[in-house]
């Protein structure tokens, strides 16, 4: 089969654009990330709702077992059958249209969500797990912290993304309805590991309870802390970063401070991840120093297989120091 082959350009240059979007955003790069989202969709879409190129890999799908492929070839034309077939190629003309329009507003609505959640995180590591709630003594500031981090994109402004989410929502529900299954979940999880909702909930079954027992577990050596200084209230989640250091001090008299030694970051880096892939697969890394990156703190590594030959590269941008 020659399509896997197809389209190669486009794909290393989306993927690079991708990444770096996704380490290294600005406002120019999402505007343009916002514009090409929709033109990028079309362009899947015309691939894979074509009815004249889908009928070949059908004809060649239907003969399969007559054509005595490779393992990897079989494998190989399995995949692009389903990938077409979940697209939506066997869909009729007039439901192709209404699936292409469904693509294209979701391709660009969850660009703009992208977007609406970056802006909305401006001076915010992450989601809740703030590194300053481990240290702020003040319990008032630590809950307006948490709360600013809990609610970043949920305040009635141009980054709130609770109606972009549904429309995204309703959009998907209408996508998984057009192509014959019950939901959005059935319809994405066809091709996965788990095949279907059913399997993850067992999945997720299995593991929340023991999970619930853990926390419920630290949330009392947490109270018991606060019980023990005489604080007089309720332990909550702004207060779970800032008394699990004391808890550790107490029933371990382990100090974080005295640990960060051991996980600096070219120790975790070199004598950590690249080891353990060294012991596992063979391959090793050269830091490069002659290409061009694209900002200061990121390191290029060459990846080496068992015989020293590059087989690709890594690129690493350094964590900020707090």
């Amino acid at each position: 089969m020659g399509i896997e082959k197809s389209g190669q350009l486009l794909a290393r240059v989306n993927m690079v654009f991708t990444l770096l979007t996704g380490a290294n955003n600005n406002p120019d790069l999402q505007k343009v990330k916002e514009e090409e989202a929709p033109k990028l969709t079309a362009n899947t879409d015309a691939i894979y709702l074509n009815t004249k190129l889908f009928k070949r890999v059908e004809t060649v799908f239907q003969q399969k077992d007559k054509l005595k492929l490779d393992a990897e070839s079989l494998s190989l034309l399995d995949y692009y059958y389903q990938k077409f077939e979940l697209a939506g190629a066997k869909l009729s003309e007039a439901d192709k249209d209404k699936l292409k329009e469904l693509n294209k507003e979701e391709s660009s609505l969850s660009a703009k969500f992208k977007a609406q959640l970056l802006a909305a995180g401006k001076g915010l590591k992450n989601t809740t797990q703030q590194p300053e709630l481990q240290l702020m003594t003040d319990r008032s500031k630590r809950e307006k912290l948490f709360s600013d981090s809990w609610n970043r994109a949920e305040k009635g402004d141009a980054n709130d993304t609770r109606k972009n989410i549904a429309r995204i929502a309703q959009i998907r529900a209408a996508q998984a309805k057009l192509l014959g299954f019950k939901n959005y979940a059935s319809w994405k999880l066809k091709n996965q590991m788990a095949k279907t909702p059913e399997a993850v909930e067992e999945f997720f079954s299995k593991v929340i309870p023991a999970a619930t027992a853990k926390a419920k577990g630290e949330a009392a050596d947490i109270q018991y802390v606060i019980d023990q200084q005489k604080g007089g209230f309720k332990v909550e989640p702004w207060d779970w970063d800032f008394y699990a250091e004391k808890v550790r001090k107490a029933k371990y008299d382990l100090n974080e401070n005295e640990v960060k030694p051991y996980f600096e970051l070219n120790k975790v880096l070199e004598n950590g991840v690249f080891y353990a892939a060294n012991q596992l697969y063979g391959i090793s890394f050269k830091e490069r120093k002659d290409l061009p990156i694209y900002q200061e703190d990121v390191r290029v590594f060459d990846v080496l297989d068992k015989g020293r030959k590059s087989i690709g590269f890594i690129l690493l941008r350094l964590l900020q120091k707090r």
